[in-house]
């Protein structure tokens, strides 16, 4: 029932329907607690920590999450606590707390590699990339995202590469690389339009729309922001 429950809320987070998907979570968690299932605990608080997250309650986020990864920790289950680490560190991120944000990333990454899991490498790496990029560092982002996209590229995680390559371009527009952000946000938009991923699509349409304004065409950066604005 708990396994079902899970499934049925990963389905309506998919679909953007939080609520139902918070519910399912939600039922899922209370039989996995009455039946001892620590990992399928963490995992279901992880899901529920990216719903506050993906609906702007950060603090909730940030509690559910903190959660999953003390039960992780327990358990010794290195791949989720590495995730989890990583999670934590989105949300400071969020929060514009970047100091904490980038020690939770670099501590998912250490873990990541310790546990070699090349995937979860990936994500801390990308993670790494927004934090460098928020805080101006936008030259060592793009490093972090290069080497995030070789791995990801390697395992065939479309949606991470859409994640990676937005971020590549951003960091790129912003150390005056137009025509090679162009490029990656370009690539991002073809995944992302592959996945049927809106959010995806509306941030290649932005950062398109930054780089066209950056490099001095903004007539052709106005259909891209009416794009953007109409997924987000």
């Amino acid at each position: 029932a708990a396994r079902a429950l899970h499934t049925l809320g990963n389905i309506c987070v998919h679909e953007a329907r939080y609520q139902p998907a918070a519910d399912h979570f939600s039922q899922a968690l209370i039989i996995y607690r009455e039946l001892g299932d620590r990992t399928g605990e963490a995992r279901t608080l992880n899901n529920l920590g990216v719903i506050g997250e993906m609906t702007g309650r950060y603090q909730q986020a940030l509690e559910y999450y903190q959660q999953g990864l003390t039960l992780y920790q327990e358990t010794g289950e290195r791949t989720g606590e590495a995730r989890a680490l990583g999670n934590v560190g989105c949300v400071y991120r969020r929060l514009g707390r970047y100091q904490q944000a980038a020690e939770y990333a670099e501590r998912s990454l250490r873990l990541s590699r310790l546990a070699d899991d090349r995937l979860a490498e990936a994500y801390a790496l990308t993670w790494l990339g927004d934090i460098r990029r928020c805080e101006g560092g936008c030259q060592q982002a793009g490093q972090f995202y290069q080497q995030a996209l070789d791995l990801l590229r390697a395992f065939g995680d479309r949606s991470g590469q859409a994640v990676a390559l937005n971020g590549l371009g951003e960091a790129l527009r912003a150390t005056g690389q137009h025509t090679a952000a162009f490029g990656q946000h370009a690539a991002a938009l073809e995944l992302a339009g592959q996945l049927g991923d809106p959010d995806g699509q509306a941030m290649a349409h932005y950062g398109l729309a930054h780089a066209y304004q950056a490099s001095g065409h903004p007539e052709q950066a106005r259909p891209h922001w009416q794009q953007a604005l109409a997924q987000f």
